[in-house]
């Protein structure tokens, strides 16, 4: 397998959309390093806590990443914790909910289901006064983007079987996948704890900072593929699928998965746009991009320091339509579907009533024709 590279980002950047190079204002600049890589940390912390506790993800390098920023998701832990008003707002709103489901199912003349919603909602009580929620949302993001990767890779027959029975796919070898570019990447291990196809060429795209962290833990591992990082400056970062191409040998030719978990929400619609549009340009037909975002009460909100901005699903489509050629939604779920399995005993199933009265966490699947 070949040795990882690293790109410093120093090349002068080219092949913006605009034919230059521009700067993502939410997360460029020196103030706002420490807030994203505090993020990266609080991921590697809850794939931590979920591969000792569950093992519905399993990620064995998470733990190693997490030293040295053991602080960040401690903070990220307690903040995560509703205080006791909250956590009796919580309460009684899930009692309201839940009622209000039992009714309706027993309205719709399934009392099977409403016998069964009760005894699931009861069994959740305990994660409406802990931080849970948190855990159950990323647990189910990382789980469903390993199985959109695995699957447009083509990586074993029981994944393929299920995208073509679920999408009517009728793919070719052809347009199996064979390239992943993960921007944003931060603590992930896709490219070390997945059975990929050794032939895969993964690229990871971040700031300087997270590599600087992250290589010295993962030289000690040994990835499944190719794996090739691209250290970018924020204000290099549009400027991507050139050093894609020069330094990573991305081929612009060969279907590839783009992988943008934990980012959308971080960008301006601009900077949105920006981003699907320069992978519209170097993507080839039969392409996949997963996401996932947030759709608040209102645009944008302030957390932990950073502008988080709402992505509504018409967004999406109209994202679909502004790239050249426009991409295809084959996939739309919300984080509370029942599709999203998410464990096994009493953990949650689905969360439909959370949407009701805060952000509701979906992700999407788009295909480049």
């Amino acid at each position: 397998l070949a040795t990882p590279t690293m790109s410093s980002g120093n090349v002068a950047a080219e092949g913006g959309v605009a034919g230059e190079a521009s700067t993502w204002s939410n997360v460029g600049g020196t103030a706002a390093v420490e807030p994203v890589g505090a993020t990266a940390f609080w991921i590697a912390g809850l794939r931590a806590e979920e591969t000792r506790r569950h093992g519905v993800i399993e990620d064995p390098y998470a733990e190693e990443l997490l030293a040295g920023g053991e602080a960040h998701y401690e903070q990220f832990q307690r903040n995560a914790k509703p205080g006791l008003a909250g956590r009796v707002m919580l309460l009684v709103l899930h009692i309201v909910f839940s009622v209000r489901a039992f009714f309706l199912d027993l309205l719709a003349l399934r009392p099977q289901r409403a016998l069964c919603s009760i005894a699931r909602n009861t069994a959740r009580l305990p994660f409406w006064n802990t931080g849970e929620l948190v855990l159950v949302e990323h647990v189910r993001r990382t789980k469903y983007m390993d199985t959109v990767v695995l699957e447009a890779l083509g990586a074993g027959s029981e994944h393929a079987n299920e995208a073509q029975q679920r999408d009517g796919d009728q793919r070719t070898a052809a347009t199996v996948c064979s390239q992943v570019v993960a921007i944003g990447a931060g603590l992930d291990t896709r490219a070390f704890r997945l059975p990929l196809p050794s032939s895969t060429l993964f690229i990871e795209v971040d700031h300087p900072a997270v590599f600087a962290h992250k290589e010295p833990v993962m030289r000690a591992h040994k990835p499944t593929c190719s794996r090739h990082v691209l250290a970018l400056e924020y204000d290099k970062v549009a400027s991507w699928p050139k050093h894609a191409v020069d330094e990573a040998g991305f081929d612009g030719s060969k279907p590839t998965v783009f992988v943008l978990e934990g980012l959308l929400m971080y960008l301006t619609d601009a900077e949105q746009d920006e981003l699907f549009a320069s992978i519209a340009r170097v993507a080839a037909p039969g392409s996949v991009v997963v996401a996932d975002t947030f759709i608040f009460p209102v645009q944008t909100m302030e957390r932990e320091g950073m502008r988080l901005n709402s992505v509504s699903n018409e967004r999406v489509r109209e994202l679909c339509k502004n790239m050249h050629p426009p991409a295809t939604i084959t996939d739309l779920v919300a984080c509370s579907s029942d599709r999203l399995e998410y464990g096994r005993g009493a953990l949650p199933n689905n969360w439909e009533h959370w949407e009701h009265f805060s952000c509701a966490r979906y992700f999407f699947t788009l295909r480049l024709t």
